[in-house]
């Protein structure tokens, strides 16, 4: 409810300052309000200060508090000091318009937790219990209030205030709490609210690697617009006054890590080393380059971006016996960090102890008047230098972050949040993409790390890793590139252990290729069972088309000899016919000879002239039968081959036929070689198609 309240009381806060309000004259609204709430005739400041914090969640320095009653009893008849404590002498009215204006921002900040509940409620697909919803509200107002207690629904918070992007409503009611934020920041390390408009400190700043990577645009444009903004402020600082105020520097450790990180990035180049993963700075790095030459470049770009903007190697730092007092490496803080933080941990433990020691006796609550402090992009080093073990109670930590000081220095400047003047890294939609993206790439990272650790233990192989790398590195984002159109892609991937996924990919591929493998057994068997099948009936199509050739040829056969039988037949009686002839035709003559021979000259003149006409004819008859075998065999064949002609008959074929019929009957005898049915198979079918 703390929490709760202090959103309500930053919005009215927002609110009155648009109204022209100083912020010391806010302050003194609120503090009147909670005396005469309170009915509060004598108090201490401290007592003042516990009641603000109680009511409106404000955890204002004392000294704030003081000067604000201080200002009272020099303004006021009715509040006075008398031995330290703060005399009412006449209470004052309680101011209608700022409960009305609190109330009114509780009841819009109750629909938004119930909106945001209901949110997540339709994302996990269940409802929250009653410890879970509390859970929620905080990280709403962890997200809203800059705290680091809210992790457990953060991406929740930043998806809704993103789906809502188009809802102003909505977004001017979250903005007026951001703004109210970064002006109740503005008092919080300074005992001095009503030193606005102007810069008077000294400050070095010592910047970390993420930094370095945000100020030349490694981590994307988002990054680069805060630090410009930031840079932006620092120069108008640095010119405002006759002197330079802030100096900007990176220890010698920062410039040893980016140079391992050109060297990795070198290394990936020449393909000697796996990608980094979940790292947007080492994808910009490689981006384009096809040689370590290449990478070099870029890292020379890289050196003159930061000498450009002012920032400059400091590796004066000696750990002499002037610092042995303030040094904080003691066996205590090491246990705890490397405990808790691991190795990172610790490198980043030796960087805040050298702020601490060039800190030195310097132990103001003011951060205004803290020369040292160092500016990280890194959320670990950002949480350890605010556990207590090493802030200590009271001082200001060891390092703060980018949005923090750029918030610092407008609020300082007296900017207003009117036009460009107002820091992106104070807009709730630029921060619920920065929040989803570190998200995400933390996500990738330590699947990342997971999968590494599989590798090592042989329960992957190189192929399986290279599989899940290039699924990783796909899902890398920059905050720009993440809007409302792909939140839900994004949440999912955040649900997700990416390494347990890839392997329900591989253990479903391995699934379905044993069901492809089954598959495709069972079709071979199917093809096999149809080839018997069509073994079969081509045999029995061959067996049916032999038969019906056998009968084909076999009445061929016959139908020929009949007809051949039939013509020698015919030849017999001719040649019957022409041995009767010719014998008759010998007995005539035989006649006639010996009727010559008896008779006398004037009966035998008419037969010798007959027998002279009928001479030459017999002789040209008689002459060729002198051979009367070979003659025959010549008639006979003549005759036979004129007489088959014209019936059609072909000895040749008739021989050819019973050779064919003789083929065909082995055939019906004997089985098929499947070569040879095959064969017979793609002659009948071709036959068929014919």
């Amino acid at each position: 409810m703390e929490d709760h309240r202090r959103l309500a009381a930053l919005a009215v806060f927002r609110e009155l300052y648009d109204s022209n309000n100083k912020v010391h004259e806010i302050l003194r609204k609120f503090v009147i309000e909670i005396i005469a709430s309170h009915k509060s005739y004598e108090f201490y400041p401290n007592e003042i200060n516990s009641l603000m914090t109680e009511y409106y969640g404000f955890k204002l320095p004392e000294a704030v508090v003081r000067t604000v009653l201080h200002s009272l009893t020099k303004s006021t008849d009715w509040c006075a000091k008398e031995n330290g404590k703060y005399i009412i002498k006449m209470m004052p009215e309680s101011s209608e318009d700022l409960q009305n204006k609190y109330k009114t921002r509780i009841s819009i900040h109750d629909k938004i937790f119930k909106d945001l509940i209901a949110y997540i409620c339709r994302k996990e697909n269940r409802q929250l219990s009653e410890l879970e919803e509390i859970n929620a509200r905080k990280s709403l107002c962890a997200f809203l209030l800059n705290e680091s207690n809210g992790e457990t629904y953060s991406r929740y918070v930043s998806s809704f205030i993103l789906e809502r992007e188009s809802d102003d409503s909505f977004q001017n009611d979250i903005e007026e709490i951001r703004e109210g934020v970064i002006l109740y920041s503005g008092i919080t390390y300074n005992n001095k609210p009503s030193e606005v408009g102007s810069w008077t400190t000294e400050m070095i700043l010592f910047l970390d690697q993420e930094i370095l990577f945000h100020c030349c645009g490694l981590n994307g444009e988002l990054y680069k617009t805060y630090f410009d903004e930031f840079h932006r402020f620092v120069k108008e600082i640095n010119t405002s006054g006759k002197k330079r105020k802030i100096w900007l520097y990176y220890f010698q450790e920062t410039k040893d890590g980016v140079e391992g990180y050109f060297r990795k990035a070198e290394d990936i180049v020449r393909g000697n080393s796996e990608m980094w993963v979940g790292s947007p700075a080492m994808r910009w790095i490689i981006d384009g380059c096809n040689t370590p030459s290449d990478v070099a470049t870029k890292k020379m770009k890289f050196y003159r971006d930061l000498e450009y903007h002012g920032i400059v190697l400091d590796n004066s730092f000696v750990f002499d016996h002037s610092k042995y007092e303030h040094n904080i490496l003691n066996h205590e803080i090491h246990e705890f960090v490397e405990a808790k933080f691991g190795d990172k941990g610790l490198n980043s433990l030796a960087l805040l102890n050298k702020i601490h020691c060039l800190r030195g006796e310097s132990s103001t609550n003011n951060f205004d008047y803290i020369k040292y402090h160092f500016l990280t992009g890194t959320a670990l080093t950002h949480e350890l230098a605010w556990e207590p073990i090493i802030k200590g109670e009271e001082s200001v930590p060891l390092a703060t972050s980018l949005d923090w000081l750029t918030n610092r220095m407008w609020f300082k400047l007296n900017k207003g949040f009117g036009g460009e003047a107002f820091p992106s890294s104070g807009r709730a939609l630029c921060k619920a993409r920065e929040v989803l993206s570190t998200i995400i790439n933390r996500k990738v990272s330590d699947d990342y790390n997971k999968t590494v650790k599989e590798f090592n233990d042989k329960r992957l192989s190189r192929e399986d890793v290279q599989g899940i790398l290039i699924s990783l590195m796909e899902q890398t984002r920059l905050p720009e590139e993440i809007n409302s159109q792909n939140i839900e892609e994004h949440l999912n991937f955040c649900k997700l252990d990416k390494l347990e996924e890839y392997k329900a990919i591989q253990i479903e591929a391995q699934n379905r290729q044993k069901q492809i493998d089954q598959e495709n057994i069972n079709l071979n068997k199917e093809i096999l069972k149809k080839n018997e099948e069509n073994k079969k009936l081509l045999l029995t199509i061959q067996h049916e088309r032999n038969e019906r050739k056998l009968r084909d040829t076999t009445d061929k056969i016959e139908l020929l000899k009949t007809n051949k039988k039939n013509i020698d037949r015919k030849l017999i009686t001719y040649f019957r016919l022409t041995t009767i002839l010719f014998t008759l035709l010998i007995l005539v003559t035989g006649f006639l000879l010996a009727t010559f021979l008896s008779s006398t000259w004037s009966v035998a003149e008419p037969y010798i002239v007959t027998l002279q006409i009928v001479t030459p004819i017999l002789a040209a008859l008689i002459i060729p039968l002198l051979t009367i075998k070979a003659a025959k065999e010549k008639i006979q064949t003549a005759m036979k081959n004129r007489l088959y002609l014209s019936a059609e008959i072909d000895e040749e074929k008739i021989k050819s036929l019973q050779e064919e019929l003789a083929r065909l009957e082995e055939t019906l005898h004997q089985p098929h070689d499947l070569l040879e049915i095959e064969s017979q198979g793609q002659e009948f079918a071709s036959a068929r198609s014919a």
